[in-house]
């Protein structure tokens, strides 16, 4: 059936279209405007810019189908046909659009994206139907004999109620993914498609006036000025910043394939901003920019003052550019006639990152430096390969699981206690409190490898108080038990927790001299002054102090003297069958008796050994050959058991 467009003025022209003119006008502008913010830097904004010029082609085509029919008498058929048709195609292209744009924006993944997809079946139909109505005449058809030449025909509301579709599932999933699109673009984009609706409905009820490119150019217009609020390009440099590197990690990335990225450390420009100012400085970044933008095939980013990523999508182009870039950066550069030595190091990347969202992505790229030790400052480039990445993947999976058990109340966590044997008093009289740490999915964790993600990640003091409050409350319960060992994070020393440890430990009623604090040789070199103040504090409140693994440092016996400690525990390095080892241990042992200073060696697991530590005068041993570490009820069946026997 096909129905006649009626009339709503008596009017010479079927159309009123000079709104569509001002909102082509206005969509040309912010084209323009686009284009000249360099914002297609990525898939969400090739999108957007991809509805800006679908929105000015279908304006234009609106504008011009709408001249065509008040000029019935000197246009032939076939380009009437021609641009209504492209003009609906379009029409329809842009809330389309929309959806895609939400689904990149969003930054959800690749297989959830494809699944998707599927949403835009519909369209794709009445695209095949827009493609046969010249010869089905289903959507519009052309007839010369009516004064308004254009008539609708039995599926052309197909094509409002396909657009209100493509709203409607465009607001549903910008409800489903709010926690994944920033608020205020929320709010912007549920603004326009709210626009868009009233928009069409007013088109529906008053066909003469054409609000189509109104409704298109407002919603163009509010979500590229909220898409603007973050620059995308580094105006020092020419290159895009790190806000650009956000938007490109968002639509860009395929965590299921490989990442090819440079990222690059450039030094020596803060001495030629003291020597030579700001603006040469600022030059010779302009320089280092144009080189990376040169490289070709590549994004570049500077993501902060004197470090750049750059991304390849072939890792061929990548290795080529790392190649070159060492060759550049080993020669002096010539900015404004002066010549200057830039150096450069990094890491390059060629694998695939494990990571779950974008802003683990970023994380994980912009901070290799903390992740990645560099073994000395003339290295320049390293490789981050698929087991560099994996190890960096399970530490930060460790520091989630971590952070989880802490918030938590420390689910996972649990003391064991290895006894220590004091050969004088053939008596366990005490143990060293080691903590252990299993996750439900990962399993259990072994100290060595979670301790210094914990310290890395400034968890340790946390882990600490949850060591200390255990130990406490477990000395308490047990007052046959003479002292514990504890062991704490170096990092607690700097802002020296003295109080706070007081505090806790009087909560239980403990007394301070059941608690020695394991402290390591590194801790008493990276923090000397701080350990000082803090063990004076503590000391004078009853504790007692233990260094740690002595061997395994860098530090000297003459500081270890220096400070209070009243026992040395020796690491297990010290029981290797050689003639330097026994003699070190034997002078050693020799030394600290005379300065009625304990020791403990660590790691004895067999009766021989045993046997020739206690020939040595050896005061505590500790190692599997009595037992291993164990929980709080199998370790005082253990010490009552051996109350009276070793």
């Amino acid at each position: 059936m096909i129905l006649r467009i009626a009339s709503v003025f008596d009017d010479p022209h079927a159309y009123n279209y000079w709104l569509e003119v001002c909102a082509l006008l206005f969509l040309v502008c912010l084209l323009i405007r686009s284009i000249a913010d360099k914002k297609f830097v990525s898939k969400v904004n090739i999108i957007f810019g991809a509805a800006i010029v679908c929105g000015v082609l279908d304006v234009t085509l609106d504008i011009v189908a709408a001249v065509l029919v008040d000029h019935p008498d000197v246009v032939p058929e076939r380009l009437n046909f021609f641009i209504n048709g492209s003009f609906y195609f379009f029409q329809l292209c842009f809330p389309c659009l929309l959806y895609s744009f939400i689904l990149y924006i969003s930054a959800i993944s690749v297989k959830t994206r494809r699944k998707m997809y599927l949403f835009f079946i519909p369209s794709g139909l009445y695209f095949l139907v827009l493609l046969s109505n010249p010869f089905t005449k289903l959507v519009f058809d052309i007839d010369y004999s009516l004064s308004n030449i254009l008539v609708h025909g039995k599926l052309f509301m197909g094509l409002y109620i396909v657009t209100f579709f493509y709203v409607a599932l465009t607001t549903i999933t910008l409800i489903l993914l709010n926690k994944k699109i920033e608020k205020q673009l929320q709010i912007t984009m549920g603004f326009s498609l709210a626009f868009i609706v009233l928009m069409l409905v007013i088109q529906i009820l008053f066909p003469r006036y054409l609000l189509t490119g109104v409704a298109i150019s407002f919603s163009c217009w509010i979500n590229y000025e909220q898409l603007s609020t973050g620059d995308l390009e580094d105006r020092v440099t020419g290159v895009f910043n790190y806000n650009a590197f956000v938007n490109y990690a968002k639509s860009e990335i395929d965590f299921s394939k490989h990442s090819n990225l440079i990222i690059c450390h450039i030094g020596n420009i803060t001495k030629i901003n003291s020597t030579f100012g700001f603006l040469v400085g600022n030059h010779v970044y302009k320089e280092i920019g144009n080189y990376f933008n040169s490289l070709g095939n590549n994004f570049v980013f500077r993501i902060s003052n004197s470090r750049f990523i750059i991304a390849f999508k072939e890792e061929e182009d990548m290795l080529r550019a790392l190649l070159l870039i060492k060759s550049k950066f080993d020669h002096p550069w010539m900015v404004d006639g002066m010549e200057f030595g830039i150096t450069v190091n990094g890491y390059y990347m060629k694998g695939n990152i494990d990571a779950q969202t974008t802003e683990d992505y970023i994380e994980f790229v912009t901070n290799l430096e903390y992740k990645i030790k560099r073994n000395n400052e003339e290295e320049d480039f390293i490789l981050v390969d698929e087991a560099t990445i994996k190890k960096i993947s399970r530490d930060k999976t460790i520091e989630k699981a971590l952070r989880k058990a802490i918030d938590n109340n420390y689910q996972g966590f649990e003391m064991h206690y290895q006894p220590i044997y004091e050969i004088n008093k053939n008596k366990f009289n005490h143990s060293e409190a080691l903590i252990r740490f299993t996750d439900p999915e990962l399993g259990k964790i072994n100290p060595a490898e979670f301790i210094p993600i914990a310290e890395s990640c400034g968890l340790a003091q946390k882990i600490d108080r949850y060591v200390l409050n255990t130990t406490c409350a477990f000395l308490k319960n047990h007052p046959n038990v003479d002292f514990l060992d504890i062991n704490i994070s170096g990092a607690e020393f700097y802002h020296n927790p003295s109080k706070e440890f007081v505090e806790i430990v009087k909560k239980y009623g403990v007394n301070p001299k059941r608690l020695v604090i394991e402290v390591t040789e590194t801790a008493t070199i990276a923090y000397p002054d701080k350990l000082e103040k803090f063990m004076k504090d503590m000391i004078k409140e009853g504790f007692s102090f233990a260094i740690d693994d002595f061997g395994t440092g860098y530090s000297n016996i003459s500081r270890i003297l220096q400070t209070s400690f009243s026992i040395i525990k020796f690491d297990k390095t010290f029981l290797a069958e050689n003639d330097t080892a026994e003699k070190i241990l034997e002078s050693m042992t020799s030394l600290l008796k005379n300065l009625k200073i304990s020791i403990v060696i660590e790691g004895v697991e067999t009766k021989e050994q045993y046997e020739h530590m206690k020939e040595l005068g050896i005061e505590y041993i500790q190692g599997y050959y009595f037992s291993k570490p164990l929980n709080e009820k199998a370790y005082i069946k253990f010490i009552n058991e051996n109350e009276i026997k070793a």
